[in-house]
């Protein structure tokens, strides 16, 4: 289903903090995932099908620890974009759980990574063809 997401996720203490946002989910093994990495300084969109992870983007980003980030996630059918500190900085094409509504926080460490802000809304365009989040 088509959603914005829009969360400010704080990295862990020590480098090894991923803090993220899922959608696309149908269940812990097939979802969506747009995550900050804080040990290889990368903004990442992968995709999970039956527990195999797939990377659909991966950009350089400067990402600190124990800092705030702003992320953003705008999926269009299959068109994914990501937000990474109100900069568009991915954009990938899923082929997953394109009709999958659930929508969550995500991190697969046990860092102390926080999240504040989180919102899930529709996204639509109305008859005029702009954007409505």
């Amino acid at each position: 289903a088509d959603v914005v997401l829009d969360c400010t996720l704080t990295t862990g203490a020590a480098a090894g903090g991923r803090p993220g946002v899922v959608f696309h989910a149908t269940d812990s093994a097939n979802y969506s995932v747009a995550y900050v990495d804080n040990s290889a300084n990368l903004f990442r969109i992968d995709e999970v099908v039956a527990g195999s992870v797939t990377n659909k983007a991966s950009v350089a980003a400067t990402v600190a620890d124990s800092t705030a980030y702003r992320v953003v996630v705008v999926t269009d059918g299959s068109a994914i974009r990501g937000y990474f500190n109100n900069a568009t900085l991915a954009t990938a094409t899923g082929t997953a759980g394109l009709t999958a509504t659930k929508v969550g926080l995500w991190t697969d460490t046990a860092v102390d990574v926080t999240y504040e802000n989180f919102s899930a809304k529709p996204r639509y365009v109305d008859t005029l063809g702009a954007i409505i989040r």
